[in-house]
C-alpha cells in the first residue's frame, strides 16, 4: 500500500494526468507517420492549431486551470514546429553550370494572360514549366511569340518552354500522360530530363493514399532515368504529408536550399493553412541557390524559380 496520504496520492495522480496532457500534443510526430486520412490533418493542422490553443487559453482562465493553458503552449509548439520544419533552409553551395528554372500554375480560369506572361518573361529563366493552362491555347500561344524561348513542347494543359533545344518524350506507364510530361533539355551543359507535373488534388479528385502512390511511382520513375532529372509543378502535395516526406527523402526539395519557402496557394479560403504545393525538386547531389516565389496575375497559384545545378566537385 501506498504511504501517501489520500491529499496527497490525489495531487500526485492530477499532476501525472497533466504532464501526460501537456506530452499528447507531441505524439503527432508519431501519428503523422501513418498517412492516408491522417495527412488531411497534417494539412489543416495550422488551423487546429491556432482554434485548439485560444480554446485551451480561454478555458485555462474561465476554469482556473493553469494547467489548460500549458496544454495549449505544447499545442502551439507543436503547431509550429510540424508547419515550419518542411520549410527549413538547408543551404548548399553555388552549383556548377548553373541554370534558372522556373514553374507557374497558370490557372484554367485566367483573365489577365498578357499580364501573366509578361511576368512569366521577366524571371528570364533558362526553362519555364507551366501547367493548367487555359485549354483555348491562349496563354501557349503568348508564351511561344516570345523570341527567347524559341524551344517549346506542350501536352494537354503542360507544357515548357527553353531556351535550349527540347524534345518531349514518352511518358512512364506507370503514370498518366495528362497528368505528368517528360521531357528532354539539350542545355549548355548536357542533357537534362524534366519532368513537368500537376499532381491531382486529394480532397476531391484522389485520396492520400492514393497520392502517396503517385509519389512513390514518380520516384521510381526518376531514379530509372540515366541523365540527371529535375521535377517540377503543382503537385497538390502539402509539405506536412506523408507523401511530401517521402518525396523529400528521395529528391532535393530546391526551394529549401537557401531561406524560407513561402505557401504557394492563395485561392479562396485557403491562405489560412498555409500550403506550399507547387515544387521544384532535383537530384541530391545538385546545389541550388536564389529560390523566390512570385505572384502570377490571374492566378490562384504562386510562381517559383530557383537556380540549380551539380553540386562543386
Amino acid at each position: 500500500m501506498s504511504s501517501l496520504p489520500p491529499g496527497a496520492r490525489r495531487r500526485h495522480r492530477i499532476t501525472g494526468l497533466g504532464v501526460a496532457a501537456v506530452a499528447a500534443p507531441w505524439l503527432w510526430f508519431a501519428v503523422r507517420a501513418a498517412g492516408g486520412r491522417v495527412d488531411a490533418i497534417g494539412v489543416a493542422i495550422p488551423v487546429f492549431g491556432v482554434l485548439g490553443a485560444l480554446t485551451l487559453f480561454v478555458l485555462s482562465v474561465i476554469l482556473v486551470r493553469p494547467i489548460l493553458a500549458a496544454v495549449g503552449v505544447s499545442v502551439v509548439a507543436v503547431t509550429l514546429i510540424a508547419t515550419l520544419a518542411p520549410r527549413m533552409p538547408r543551404p548548399t553551395a553555388f552549383p556548377n553550370s548553373p541554370l534558372r528554372v522556373a514553374s507557374a500554375n497558370v490557372y484554367e480560369g485566367n483573365d489577365a494572360i498578357p499580364a501573366a506572361v509578361d511576368v512569366l518573361i521577366r524571371r528570364r529563366p533558362d526553362i519555364l514549366a507551366t501547367v493548367e493552362m487555359p485549354g483555348d491555347g491562349s496563354f501557349w500561344s503568348e508564351l511561344s511569340a516570345e523570341a527567347d524561348y524559341p524551344y517549346g513542347v506542350t501536352r494537354g494543359e503542360l507544357g515548357l518552354r527553353s531556351r535550349f533545344p527540347v524534345t518531349r518524350l514518352e511518358t512512364p506507364q506507370d503514370l498518366k500522360a495528362s497528368k505528368v510530361m517528360r521531357v528532354a533539355v539539350d542545355g549548355p551543359y548536357g542533357r537534362l530530363i524534366v519532368y513537368v507535373v500537376h499532381g491531382a488534388n486529394p480532397l476531391h479528385e484522389s485520396t492520400f493514399d492514393q497520392q502517396r502512390d503517385f509519389t512513390e511511382r514518380l520516384i521510381g520513375d526518376i531514379r530509372g532515368e540515366s541523365d540527371p532529372t529535375i521535377m517540377m509543378g503543382d503537385l497538390n502535395m502539402s509539405d506536412r504529408t506523408l507523401s511530401y516526406r517521402i518525396l523529400d527523402d528521395a529528391l532535393q526539395d530546391a526551394m529549401r536550399t537557401s531561406g524560407w519557402p513561402r505557401s504557394t496557394y492563395h485561392g479562396e479560403i485557403w491562405p489560412i493553412f498555409q500550403l506550399r504545393i507547387d515544387y521544384l525538386f532535383i537530384p541530391q547531389d545538385w546545389c541550388g541557390v536564389g529560390p523566390d516565389t512570385y505572384a502570377v496575375p490571374g492566378s490562384d497559384h504562386d510562381g517559383i524559380e530557383a537556380v540549380i545545378g551539380p553540386c562543386p566537385a
